[in-house]
């Protein structure tokens, strides 16, 4: 039985690998990567989000004034976040609820967009 020699290259390259892998005294086990714990934060990020206290329905003047507050009051206790969430690209019209369909702001490229009449 005649070994075609790519194959027998390939296998002897195979073998090769596998004994130096096996003999590479540098190679990671679970002892080394139990050594290496990663440190923990000190403190969870904290910020304001909107939803919190708005739901879907802040307006900017109200984002601002909270902002505003955060960075007077709650930064030296290391509050750094001030988020608008929840269906911010929602038009708030009558009608517009957060199940409706057929008021959110969608740009040409199908992004999501501030109102821009609000």
């Amino acid at each position: 039985m005649k070994i075609n020699n790519v194959v027998f290259t390939s296998i002897c390259f195979l073998f090769l690998v596998l004994v130096l892998l096996l003999q590479n005294p540098t190679r990671v086990s679970s002892k080394s990567l139990s050594a290496k714990e990663p440190k923990q934060a000190s403190s969870p990020p904290r910020g304001w989000n909107s939803y919190d206290s708005f739901s879907w329905t802040i307006s900017q003047e109200e984002f601002l004034q909270n902002a505003e507050i955060i960075s007077e009051r709650l930064l030296p206790h290391k509050y750094k976040y001030v988020v608008v969430d929840y269906l911010w690209h929602r038009r708030k019209v009558k009608g517009a609820y957060p199940d409706s369909l057929g008021f959110d702001v969608i740009d040409e490229w199908g992004r999501m967009a501030p109102d821009p009449k609000a």
